[in-house]
């Protein structure tokens, strides 16, 4: 086996890879509805469109912000999807890849480079390990799951032979605190290179002597000359700069220490992420230490960046979770998500209920005190106990059940799916979004017929539909929860405003009111909405 074998196929910790797959598309899912949709108020603006390849531009549709929205609700849609659906096939993610690809490359107006590193973690995806819950949590000697048949031959078949399993026999259960099983991951080595390639670039480009001098982390933050923020602003780096005067550092010493602590920290986050496949394969403790130091390094590196408010979307939440699956021992991992996630065909025992129930009051009685995102978090560490008895359940029933009888439960999750998927469309009242869950809604159908036809029962149909319908009711609370829409709809009222198309204009400013957020500006808006139709009054719907 050559190196490159060795290095792509080495084994991981099946966590590690099931986790970084479910953690991203959940992530991108809420990031492209809440930190992207807005920004596509300005595409096609005026019939102009410019986008990223030559290529898109002669076989692409014209391009507007109805069809970019479209685009990026799907997108979202079908990512959480996915992320809740078991084994999901690896053209479904590809497809994921195609459509948050050309989410950016179909108009230049959206030159953000992290949605490029993205598309790249998206490809890496593909090649993922297709892996169950089951698969990546349980130790490999445990019984995962009974033995259902795949098809209807299977079913027939074993009917026939009557295997039945003797009902006295014991059967061991794993233990929360078993081993993890390890796996062939060769996108998720592809993975870590990537990462490790774009801190190792970012390192190179911070080489510059105005970096270096800490000039243009200045200029960055938006401080004067001196390296103090404008009178009347808060300190950015109040915090950093304070904690560096303890040890000394001040005036520009402090600032060429800044400046070349980035690039050590990018080198150290660089060797960590190229390092990480060895991480469950190796008992040296340089390798174990050489962990450590990363997952520190890039853990304060990012919660630096939110704390000093850069404006980078939400890379950092991204490599947060990164630095967390690819640098904490695996045993770590598989305990912690044994606790978290809803096992079905097995049982961890109460080990389980009580670290869960422990933790989950911790975080509400610290999280209601101080940051009460905490205590919610808590509430849902609760409701897991009784969301995992019921996966059990409802997995023991499908199991027993007739293959009629499931087909019809199956079908009738998959509808629902569907239907709930669509009206979020109609709620979230953005254009394009209709259009984009009857697509959705489309692909679903699509794909029950699908497996019907090529595996012969339902059994994964359920994941698809329960997903679709967690989709939808993400999309509702996404654009209820946060400005997206208010953020949409004044930008895009604005660039009609300033093309002439008063009737355009006037009925996004009347959607901009609807969701604006209380403030003192509410007559401000409401004015513009009044010259609007003034100028319909006088003009028509467009300014002659």
């Amino acid at each position: 086996m050559s190196l490159l074998s060795r290095t792509l196929y080495v084994p991981v910790a099946a966590v590690r890879p099931y986790l970084a797959l479910k953690c991203t598309l959940v992530l991108l899912a809420f990031d492209v509805w809440i930190a992207r949709l807005y920004k596509g108020h300005g595409h096609g603006a005026g019939g102009f469109n410019v986008a990223h390849f030559e290529l898109l531009d002669a076989v692409q549709p014209s391009i507007s912000a109805p069809l970019f929205v479209g685009v990026i609700i799907l997108t979202g849609a079908l990512c959480l999807t996915i992320a809740i659906a078991s084994r999901p096939p690896r053209w479904l993610i590809g497809l994921a890849f195609v459509l948050h690809t050309w989410s950016w490359a179909m108009s230049m107006l959206d030159s953000y480079q992290h949605h490029y590193l993205l598309s790249i973690v998206l490809l890496a995806l593909v090649f993922f390990p297709r892996l169950t819950a089951e698969d990546a949590l349980l130790p490999p000697s445990s019984p995962k799951k009974r033995d259902a048949p795949s098809s209807a031959a299977e079913r027939r078949k074993g009917k026939k032979k009557k295997r039945k399993k003797s009902a006295d026999e014991p059967t061991a259960q794993p233990s929360i605190l078993s081993p993890a099983s390890l796996t062939s991951a060769g996108g998720y080595a592809f993975l870590a290179a990537s990462i490790a390639v774009v801190y190792a670039y970012t390192a190179l480009s911070k080489t510059d002597p105005e970096w270096l001098s800490g000039a243009a982390l200045k200029s960055v933050l938006h401080l004067q000359e001196n390296g103090m923020p404008a009178p009347g602003r808060e300190d950015p780096i109040g915090f950093f700069r304070d904690l560096a005067a303890s040890f000394g550092l001040a005036g520009e010493t402090f600032w060429w220490f800044m400046g070349h602590s980035v690039v050590g920290v990018q080198l150290v986050c660089a060797l960590g992420y190229l390092l990480a496949p060895f991480r469950d394969v190796t008992r040296a403790k340089w390798m174990a230490g050489l962990g450590w130091l990363a997952l520190f390094t890039a853990l304060s590196f990012h919660v630096g960046a939110e704390y000093m408010d850069l404006k980078i979307g939400w890379f950092s939440w991204y490599m947060i979770g990164y630095a967390l699956i690819f640098f904490l021992p695996g045993r770590w991992l598989v305990v912690a998500a044994r606790g978290l996630v809803p096992l079905v065909g097995t049982s961890l025992g109460p080990q389980v209920i009580a670290a869960r129930i422990l933790v989950a009051l911790v975080a509400l009685v610290v999280g209601f005190a101080v940051l009460p995102v905490i205590g919610w978090l808590g509430v849902g560490l609760l409701l897991l106990t009784p969301l995992r008895l019921l996966a059990k359940a409802a997995w023991t029933r499908e199991a027993e059940a007739q293959a009629e009888q499931t087909h019809h439960v199956a079908l009738g999750a998959a509808g629902l799916g569907a239907a709930i998927l669509v009206g979020a469309g109609y709620v979230a009242d953005l254009p394009g979004a209709p259009a984009a869950v009857i697509a959705g809604a489309v692909l679903l159908g699509g794909g029950v017929v699908g497996l019907l036809v090529s595996k012969g029962h339902a059994r994964a149909i359920h994941g698809y539909g329960v997903g679709a319908a967690v989709a939808g009711l993400a999309l509702v609370a996404s654009m209820s929860l946060s400005e997206a829409r208010w953020d949409f709809y004044r930008n895009y009222g604005g660039n009609h405003r300033r093309l002439g198309e008063w009737a355009v204009a006037y009925h996004a400013y009347q959607k901009a009111v609807r969701y604006a957020p209380d403030d003192e500006a509410a007559e401000s808006r409401q004015r513009r909405v009044d010259e609007m139709r003034a100028n319909i009054e006088r003009d028509g719907p467009r300014r002659p």
